[in-house]
């Protein structure tokens, strides 16, 4: 007895993978973007990731690989190539330039990524490829010379998504003209909306991967005067935005539930996934006798932590002033990080003259298991709508650390369910200093065995919903799932061309991929356009389609007569 056994062997199908931030910029949206292109490289995927130069947060500058630095290196030294490893001794940055063009820089200029120059002048390509020992030989980063804007400002920021775009349109038209399948990761709302629209006119599958409802979250950056009028044009343009793509993944429920309500979006089209931590870094909690000493940080008083970005939307100050007006002599309050707001928060300090509140800076995202481990409760403020749409990158952190948590957000937003459900921490109304302040001299009180019991419990729910083994295999079955499934219809419709069955051209792929009611299946999910010659497509209009029907209805009449 035989068996035979019948082997379709597929070529490798190719990804770009679009970030707007990337390492070694210490943003949980950075790594996300590297844990999954490491996963679709492993998983046999030719990968190609297109990002700016780093420039988070706000004032860093990565030497090798920082545009104004290097521009600076090229221009004193006169040499075109720089390289530098990383942190982690696994990559190596190498710089590509072209010389300025009639004065303007080079994220201003038209470009011709093609046939790059090796001569003084400005920025132009950079590619940080993976060292040969480590098994990535199909996954390789190009920095584009977009416009950057570290600093949070409105206009800058604007350009900034415009630039970043622009420049991805570009470059994947010069160079991935054959790619199977676009995920994206990127500024809303302009760059969102340019990559949409390339991507639906090239009939490439697109995932789109938002971090952040706009134009909701940007009315508060305005003024009022300008909501009103701006409000209703940008939720227009994000609504035709989201409808070009072929998958929206979102980070919470509620942004599901606006997506599903207010843009208008078949329930199957977008997919909930929770952003992820690392969980292996916080695998051995560090001691806190460690930490205190290292950071100078007196050991022996109980201490608030608060980790991360110190922005506008942070509530910083709130916690300094509920500090404050606790008047503890035996308990800190510890603020690590950077932000647009660091500086009136260090004014603050010293206006009001509270001792007890200390600045720790800069903070590397690898040393958050030992910074947060000072804690005896950490702390997770927002302003008032500012949790609605969004979770906190802190919150999976705080968690795996095995911390309580007091939190300050909005009681319908995500992360206060999620604390609820945990059973790890305390949520009070954003913005109320006098409730924060007589909740912190509550906590003081409490047994520290309390405390640690709250903490494990948070950190069992984090391992459960927050994981990095869990979020990346997801994100990663959606994107295989789509890649896989159109380069699969592109080679067995080259088969049969070749074989002489499927009919012309790339229409013999049309009957294998469709439907019965012209769609596409994909991953948990139906494409919602029909295919044709071979590419997804947005169906024809009513009114082009009776424009067809009339002209075949009298050239059929005229051929019979």
């Amino acid at each position: 007895m035989s068996i035979v056994l019948s082997v379709s062997i597929l070529p490798m199908f190719k990804v770009a993978i679009i970030n707007c931030v990337y390492p070694p910029e210490p943003v949980v949206s950075a790594q996300m973007g590297r844990d999954l292109a490491e996963h679709l490289a492993q998983n046999g995927a030719r990968v190609t990731v297109l990002c700016p130069f780093p420039t988070r947060p706000f004032g860093a500058v990565y030497q090798g690989t920082g545009e104004r630095e290097q521009e600076s290196e090229i221009r004193g030294q006169g040499s075109a190539d720089s390289k530098q490893g990383s942190e982690d001794g696994r990559l190596r940055y190498e710089v590509e330039t072209t010389p300025s063009q009639g004065g303007q820089p080079a994220s201003l200029r038209s470009l011709n990524y093609a046939e790059p120059r090796r001569s003084a002048g400005f920025v132009t390509k950079s590619k940080l490829r993976r060292a040969k020992d480590v098994g990535y030989p199909n996954l390789q980063v190009v920095h584009l010379p977009s416009f950057t804007a570290p600093e949070s400002r409105l206009l800058p920021r604007m350009w900034e998504s415009f630039s970043f775009g622009w420049h991805v349109c570009r470059y994947l038209k010069q160079h991935l003209t054959d790619i199977d399948v676009v995920y994206a990761n990127t500024w809303p709302l302009f760059s969102q909306a340019m990559i949409a629209r390339y991507c639906n006119r090239r009939g490439i599958p697109l995932i789109l991967h938002i971090q952040d409802i706009y134009p909701e979250s940007l009315m508060g950056k305005l003024p009022s005067f300008l909501r009103s009028m701006t409000a209703s044009l940008l939720i227009t343009l994000d609504r035709w935005t989201v409808r070009q793509v072929m998958q929206i993944v979102v980070i919470s429920e509620n942004m599901r539930k606006i997506y599903l309500t207010g843009r208008g979006l078949a329930p199957e089209k977008v997919v909930v996934i929770p952003n992820w931590t690392d969980e292996n870094r916080f695998a051995c909690l560090p001691e806190r006798k460690d930490a205190c000493v290292q950071y100078g940080i007196p050991e022996e008083n109980f201490t608030f932590l608060y980790l991360g970005n110190i922005g506008p939307v942070a509530g910083v100050e709130e916690l300094i002033k509920a500090f404050h007006a606790t008047r503890l002599k035996q308990a800190q309050l510890v603020i690590a990080g950077d932000g647009s707001v660091k500086e009136t928060c260090v004014d603050l300090v010293e206006r009001i003259g509270c001792n007890g509140i200390k600045f720790v800076s800069p903070v590397n995202v690898e040393n958050a298991p030992l910074i947060q481990s000072m804690a005896h409760v950490c702390l997770l403020p927002l302003r008032k709508g500012a949790g609605m749409s969004s979770i906190p990158s802190k919150l999976p952190a705080y968690m795996f650390s095995a911390k309580p948590i007091l939190a300050t957000v909005d009681a319908e937003s995500d992360t206060a369910r999620f604390i609820m459900e945990a059973q790890c921490g305390w949520v009070g109304e954003p913005e109320n200093v006098e409730w924060l302040s007589k909740k912190m001299t509550e906590i003081t009180t409490i047994p520290a065995d309390v405390l640690s019991e709250m903490g494990a419990k948070g950190r069992e729910y984090g391992l459960k919903h927050f994981s990095k083994a869990q979020g990346v295999r997801r994100l990663g079955d959606v994107v295989e799932g789509m890649g896989r499934q159109r380069d699969r219809g592109q080679a067995e419709g080259a088969v049969s061309r070749k074989q002489g069955t499927g009919g012309k051209g790339r229409r013999a792929d049309i009957g294998r991929l469709c439907c019965e009611d012209g769609t596409t299946p994909s991953q948990g999910s139906r494409i919602p356009y029909p295919m044709r010659e071979g590419r997804f497509l947005p169906p024809r209009s009513p009114r082009k389609k009776e424009f067809e029907q009339k002209v075949a209805k009298v050239t059929k009449a005229g051929n019979l007569g």
